[in-house]
């Protein structure tokens, strides 16, 4: 019989019984020897594994449980300073594309009582025909903060510029019982030329608000050289930029009230430079 190519049978034996050698005969199991293999079999440990290729198996045995740590979570709200300040009425942020981000990084932390109005791509002329259009409730306790000026750094001469600047500050001056004029923010692509004349320009404008009886707000000075906070274009602000904004602004709010209180309340315009 030809048995080329076909499968050797698998022949199972019994672990007392079977023979140590092949063609040995089968050995008698003795009771005792019997009750000895029926332990070895209700034993659940396993043998341990020969290594293959000199990798040794993990071991399965019992895992450790780790139990987690359990933090306290302060209830009380660290930034509750900044939700709070003592005399706020209603403050209106007015301006260009700038401030378009505003709304959740200064006014919601007032909530109720701020609120953004933005302009994106408005020019000084545009912006102070929507500020004669302006319906602010108080008006005479209302604060309105204008960031202004963007749109106009490059198409318009100096004077000429300062010239629209007063002319929208009296417009808004008119409007409203308190003013504060931002100033207008860095570029990081500027050249000597142009950061010279937004030196200019922005000191011409402090000049004419402290003449006017209004208050400036140096915002230029927090975003010297901070190329991480402009996006692509090197004009607009990016997350990171929109958030300092906010705090500049809410900073400058700060320390405008606690003026007003430490003079009992006399509300002129002040100058307040570098708050932050």
């Amino acid at each position: 019989m030809n048995t080329a190519g076909r499968a050797s049978p698998v022949v199972h034996h019994d672990p007392v019984t079977s023979p140590s050698q092949a063609g040995e005969a089968a050995v008698p199991v003795t009771a005792a020897e019997s009750a000895y293999s029926r332990g070895v079999a209700g034993n659940k440990r396993r043998p341990k594994k020969v290594p293959v290729d000199g990798f040794v198996p993990a071991h399965k045995g019992r895992k450790t449980v780790r139990r987690p740590v359990a933090f306290e979570l302060p209830t009380s709200n660290p930034f509750g300073v900044l939700q709070d300040i003592p005399g706020e009425l209603e403050t209106v942020l007015f301006g260009d594309s700038i401030v378009r981000h505003q709304d959740y990084e200064f006014a919601e932390r007032m909530p109720g009582k701020r609120k953004v109005i933005c302009k994106p791509g408005a020019d000084l002329d545009r912006l102070t025909r929507e500020a004669n259009n302006l319906v602010i409730e108080r008006a005479q306790q209302a604060v309105v903060i204008a960031h202004v000026g963007t749109n106009n750094l490059k198409r318009t001469r100096s004077e000429e510029l300062l010239t629209k600047y007063r002319r929208f500050i009296e417009t808004l001056k008119a409007k409203a019982g308190r003013v504060i004029i931002s100033a207008i923010l860095p570029r990081i692509t500027e050249d000597d030329e142009l950061y010279s004349k937004l030196t200019y320009i922005n000191r011409g404008v402090e000049t004419i608000c402290s003449e006017l009886g209004v208050s400036y707000l140096d915002s230029y000075t927090p975003f010297v050289n901070r190329t991480d906070m402009f996006m692509g274009d090197g004009i607009h602000l990016n997350d990171v930029g929109n958030a300092r904004l906010g705090r500049v602004l809410h900073g400058h709010m700060t320390d405008y009230y606690a003026s007003c209180r430490d003079r009992s309340l006399n509300l002129s315009g002040t100058s307040t430079r570098n708050l932050i």
